[in-house]
């Protein structure tokens, strides 16, 4: 099975220096995938995280990702292998998304469909993420270098692309065919957010 947890930011961003918010954003994520992963019945829930690899539990006794927008945060977790990607469909954030995103980050293919559907970027850009994750490269990787009609059928029946339902947001997971998949919003509390902060702090100390 695998679980998807997700937050509205909406309610709470208001007033944040940037600075600030992306703090605050990481202590939500933290706090939420702890949520996620009490609900999973996994005892072991502390976060390895070292430059340049993916954050993984201190016993691999599972699977998680991340992944958080102007709007959203978002965590998957799973016994096997996932990722996941969400970016905001608010208005300003998509048009900035949209005619501001380098086009080095889309292949030719990709190129002309964004062309006659200028949305379509946002969603090749959520799948090619997503993969990028699963297999743990970063974006320096380059997703140009990514086709996504390629990354669909990369899994060779064993993985796929599929889309989450969150309103106002695109979100792409990349995830083993045939899990049974649970979404789950979750309001986190003030403390919980607290707690989130600290603990992600703790956790970026090597």
């Amino acid at each position: 099975m695998t679980s998807i947890y997700w937050t509205s930011l909406c309610a709470h961003k208001m007033g944040f220096p940037r600075a600030q918010f992306l703090h605050w954003r990481h202590g939500v994520g933290r706090a939420l995938l702890d949520d996620a992963l009490i609900d999973a019945g996994i005892d072991t829930r502390y976060v390895m995280r070292q430059p340049g690899c993916r954050p993984r539990l201190a016993d691999d006794s599972a699977w998680f990702s991340c992944s958080y927008s102007s709007e959203h945060v978002v965590v998957a977790v799973s016994h096997c292998n996932v990722a996941v990607d969400v970016e905001s469909l608010s208005r300003q954030y998509c048009r900035r998304f949209i005619h501001e995103l380098p086009r080095k980050f889309f292949t030719l293919r990709e190129q002309a469909w964004i062309k006659r559907n200028p949305e379509f970027a946002i969603r090749f850009f959520t799948e090619k993420e997503a993969w990028l994750k699963y297999h743990c490269l970063g974006i320096d990787y380059g997703l140009g270098r990514v086709d996504r009609w390629v990354i669909a059928k990369d899994g060779c029946g064993v993985t796929e692309l599929t889309d989450i339902p969150i309103p106002q947001a695109v979100c792409t997971m990349y995830n083993t065919i045939g899990h049974t998949v649970t979404v789950c919003n979750r309001v986190v509390s003030d403390a919980r957010i607290a707690w989130g902060i600290e603990q992600y702090r703790q956790e970026r100390i090597w």
